[in-house]
């Protein structure tokens, strides 16, 4: 690790990358934990191991992990349909409403037409006004035929997580996930986010 310094302080310049928080782990031992950069461009502040990202489409990874450790207790199964945990899920095909998996939503092949993405980012719809609007979304592709990138797939399959687990996506997370993981400084939502200091 001792030429890590320079070569990720190189890497930011040639990247144009502001900022980075590094955790380096082996057996459970934390060998490494530091920032690089500023938190922000036109402030002071250095980026530290305790510096909150927001990580975007990280999240789904999380989404597939607590879906993961559901099916291993036998809560719910990959090839469950959607309509099992969440009976109001609906689009407008009604096959591919009863049809549909959670396999389908954490490999993108729902099919659904890309512009369905659109309801989540920036809309300031709640998760039920989602799932409502969704009866909506027409298909591009039959299910499973191809490849269709939705952030949508995942708050469904967020939504059906949490009626499954018996608390929101955000509390399950928590418990499942980041406290076992001891990720104290890590937050579940972009209020909880946006109101830490660091």
């Amino acid at each position: 690790l001792q030429d890590l310094d320079a070569y990720l302080e190189g890497a930011l310049a040639a990247w144009g990358v502001p900022q980075l928080a590094i955790g380096v782990m082996q057996n459970e031992a934390v060998l490494l934990q530091r920032g690089y950069g500023a938190r922000r461009a036109d402030q002071p502040g250095a980026v530290d191991e305790h510096t909150s990202f927001a990580i975007a489409s990280l999240s789904k990874g999380f989404t597939a992990a607590l879906v993961a450790l559901l099916v291993e207790r036998g809560q719910l199964a990959f090839d469950d349909p959607v309509q099992r945990h969440l009976p109001e899920f609906a689009v407008a095909d009604a096959q591919v409403s009863r049809e549909l998996t959670l396999r389908d939503l954490l490999a993108h092949r729902s099919g659904l037409q890309p512009e369905v993405d659109a309801l989540w980012a920036f809309t300031g719809y709640q998760r039920p006004q989602l799932l409502e609007r969704l009866r909506f979304a027409g298909q591009a592709a039959p299910v499973r035929s191809q490849f269709t990138y939705q952030n949508v797939h995942y708050l469904v399959a967020g939504e059906a997580l949490a009626r499954r687990g018996g608390r929101s996506w955000s509390k399950l997370l928590r418990r499942e996930l980041l406290q076992p993981l001891r990720m104290s400084d890590s937050a579940t939502t972009l209020r909880e986010h946006s109101a830490r200091p660091n």
